[in-house]
């Protein structure tokens, strides 16, 4: 799991450094900005064997730092799984949690790509009908890559990336919007 988290790291940084390009010290037309977005959970390692794909969703406030492309990004999200074991059906995970994040957004007009890596905390619990099996808090590292779309404060995104760290690890796949002010 060590290799995935360092190879997953590296891809991340490769990708946003390529996507700095040579107009890195460009300000974005925005300093700070709102975000929504929604999308697909898609569990792997040890959570994998637990949970079925899900669903997450979230919102966001960023600001861009300095006078280049970097920008700090907090996040809050709710994701939901369903638990794959038999009986269970109508069981599911609940993931409720939060990150702080540095990133780096490349240069472009229409289309802009973009990478983040963060921390964050996260709680699962596994609920069902007229139960629950308790909650967990873990801490998390996240890498995300993903595409801006659109002119101007108002833009949609679509991105991918992974959350690594503890016993439950997935990969988001979103999208959204942002709109900045």
């Amino acid at each position: 799991m060590n290799h995935f988290v360092r190879g997953a790291a590296l891809a991340a940084l490769l990708v946003v450094a390529g996507a700095a390009g040579a107009h890195a010290q460009e300000a974005p037309e925005s300093r700070k900005f709102f975000s929504f977005g929604a999308g697909a959970t898609v569990p792997f390692g040890d959570f994998k064997e637990e949970a079925k794909t899900g669903f997450l969703t979230g919102l966001g406030f960023g600001s861009a730092v300095g006078s280049g492309n970097l920008f700090l990004l907090g996040t809050g999200f709710y994701g939901r799984n369903g638990v794959s074991e038999e009986g269970h059906e109508d069981d599911y995970f609940a993931l409720l949690g939060g990150t702080l994040n540095l990133g780096l957004m490349g240069s472009g007009e229409a289309v802009r790509p973009y990478g983040y890596v963060g921390l964050g905390m996260q709680r699962v619990e596994e609920k069902g009908e007229d139960h629950s099996h308790g909650a967990e808090s873990e801490a998390f590292g996240n890498a995300v890559v993903g595409l801006s779309i659109g002119r101007g404060n108002t833009r949609f995104w679509i991105q991918g990336g992974a959350v690594l760290g503890g016993e439950h690890t997935y990969m988001p796949i979103s999208a959204g919007v942002s709109i900045g002010f």
